[in-house]
């Protein structure tokens, strides 16, 4: 009898974290001695349309199902595939569509839970624990879902992994041509990944930013650039019947950037550009290659996976201090040997914003002290220290041990291997 493993995701290799962990599973499934099938959530998938399968480029069947897929749908995939063990990557509130399953479904049931937040909703842990497994990437979120353990269920840590193009870093050749081709070439530029969300917080970084350029010499703004890699509109999200889903979706939406660019921080507007977040994945090696440093002022991570690319390709992190990101910057609270860079900047927070929907609160970058940490990159680079060889290399080691494609692979093989 073929052993089969369904993973429900984003559609594998997209930007979400939920598609890029899909891949790592589907390799994990094959190494384990099944075969793999991915199960994509679509927007344009609807219940009642059936759209044609796929093959992945590793050659694994996709199958795709509407965002939100109901618990029907999900368990009449499950049975015509035979599937042996079911993996869910996907939002906390896309676990619904197993919430109907009986108990032996629910044991070879595997979720993978992004935590990025404090909320956990009460009076689940049982449900949570009749499953095979829940799967968090970093040890907050196993903190956030004790209850789970103490009603007897299964917690386990599988950090992201770095994916395999960006093990190896942008070329020093390409990465001096292609700032010279922007006219960057003696610029301090910082990169923003992320969507366009609510919990990205965009706003806060643009505010530390409008700060740390207020603050610099004057003439020296010429020489900086942030570029977001993000959309310029909210980030597109999933329709649901359910009411409670659609809030959720709804309260993490983003905003206008442009607008809010030319109404609140008009003043370094000419300093922020845009990249296209649409662009291959392979290109990402040269996007972090051309930036002098990752930044992020995000509410919530239950991982951080652009935080430790830009650290695969040797660049520094000024991220805040909060929920999974120390664990992905473990060594940025360590003094720098003499004479080299930080490996990153863990900034503080000072604020909080409730988030509507799970009626959390999220802390908030202090603007000042981000507006700080900005300037000693900027310091750093103008020395010649911020990427130097030396710094460029512990990053890289460190990031590639601790999230390496094979340390993530192997974790999952062997999971499901003993469900097997």
């Amino acid at each position: 009898m073929t052993r089969r493993v369904l993973v429900l995701s984003d559609p594998p290799g997209s930007p979400s974290g939920y598609g890029g962990q899909a891949p790592i599973v589907l390799d994990a499934a094959r190494r384990a001695g099944a075969e793999p099938v991915a199960l994509a959530m679509r927007l344009d998938a609807t219940p009642g349309a059936e759209l044609p399968e796929r093959r992945l480029a590793d050659g694994t069947r996709c199958r795709f199902v509407p965002y939100d897929p109901p618990p029907d749908l999900i368990a009449r995939i499950v049975a015509e595939e035979g599937a042996t063990a079911f993996v869910v990557l996907a939002e906390l509130w896309a676990a619904r569509a197993v919430q109907n399953f009986d108990d032996a479904s629910r044991r070879r049931t595997f979720l993978w839970v992004n935590v990025d937040c404090p909320y956990f909703p009460e009076g689940r842990a049982p449900w949570f624990a009749s499953f095979g497994g829940i799967v968090m990437s970093a040890s907050y979120g196993e903190r956030v879902f004790e209850p789970v353990r103490a009603a007897g269920g299964r917690l386990l840590v599988i950090p992201h992994a770095v994916r395999a193009e960006l093990a190896v870093p942008a070329d020093a050749a390409t990465v001096a041509a292609r700032r010279a081709a922007h006219g960057l070439a003696d610029s301090f530029v910082a990169l923003s990944v992320g969507r366009n969300q609510f919990r990205k917080g965009q706003p806060w970084l643009l505010d530390a930013w409008s700060r740390f350029v207020a603050d610099l010499p004057r003439g020296e703004d010429e020489g900086v650039r942030l570029f977001l890699h993000t959309e310029q509109q909210p980030a597109p999200f999933g329709v649901s019947t359910d009411p409670a889903v659609a809030a959720a979706l709804a309260a993490q939406r983003g905003c206008d950037l442009p607008a809010l660019l030319e109404k609140q921080f008009g003043a370094c507007a000419h300093t922020v550009e845009f990249s296209d977040l649409g662009a291959p994945s392979a290109e990402l090696k040269h996007l972090y290659g051309v930036a002098d440093a990752h930044v992020t002022a995000t509410l919530g991570e239950g991982f951080g996976v652009p935080i430790v690319e830009a650290q695969a390709c040797g660049r520094p992190n000024l991220a805040p201090d909060h929920t999974a990101i120390p664990a992905a910057m473990a060594p940025a609270r360590d003094a720098p040997p003499p004479g080299c860079a930080p490996f990153g900047w863990l900034v503080p927070c000072s604020g909080r914003i409730l988030q509507s929907d799970v009626l959390e609160w999220r802390p908030i970058i202090d603007g000042a002290a981000y507006a700080r940490a900005l300037r000693e990159a900027w310091e750093f680079r103008r020395a010649g220290l911020l990427n130097a060889p030396e710094a460029e290399a512990r990053r890289r080691e460190w990031t590639l041990r601790e999230f390496g494609w094979e340390r993530a692979v192997s974790s999952w093989a062997e999971l499901l291997a003993a469900a097997l």
